[in-house]
C-alpha cells in the first residue's frame, strides 16, 4: 500500500480506480501550533490529534474509509492520497497516523511518500 500527502496547490494528481483520494482542506480544523513548518515532528502531530474533533473526523473520514476498501478487495494493490492546501501540515500528520494505525491493527506493511512541493512561479 502506497500513502501519499500533498498539497492541491502543488501537484495534480491522475487517479487509477483502486486509489483512494481524500480532502482534507474543508473538513478537518488547521493546525494551531506554529513553533514548527512540518508536520513530521512528533510532538506536533501529538497536539494536533488532541484538538477537538480531529481525532473522530480521522477515524470517520480517512480510517474508515481506507478499511472498508481493503476489505471490499483484500488482495489489490491500493493507494491512498490524502490532500491539503500546502500539504506541509494536517495532510502529513494523518498519512503518518493512518500507516501506523494499518501496521499496528491490520498488520499491512506501506510505503509512505510526503509530496510537499513549496516551488513559486
Amino acid at each position: 500500500m502506497y500513502i501519499g500527502s500533498f498539497g492541491h496547490d502543488h501537484l495534480e494528481l491522475k487517479l487509477k480506480s483502486t486509489d483512494i483520494y481524500i480532502d482534507i482542506r474543508d473538513n478537518f480544523p488547521t493546525c494551531t501550533d506554529k513553533t514548527s513548518r512540518y508536520g513530521i515532528n512528533k510532538s506536533i502531530q501529538k497536539k494536533y490529534l488532541k484538538q477537538e474533533g480531529v481525532k473522530a473526523l480521522y477515524k470517520k473520514e480517512i480510517y474508515k474509509k481506507v478499511v472498508t476498501k481493503i476489505n471490499k478487495r483484500r488482495h489489490h494493490n491500493f493507494r491512498v492520497f490524502i490532500g491539503d492546501s500546502s500539504g506541509a501540515k494536517e495532510s502529513v500528520i494523518l498519512a503518518e497516523r493512518l500507516e501506523r494505525d494499518l501496521v499496528k491493527k491490520l498488520k499491512i506493511i506501506s510505503t509512505i511518500d510526503h509530496i510537499t512541493l513549496t516551488a513559486s512561479i
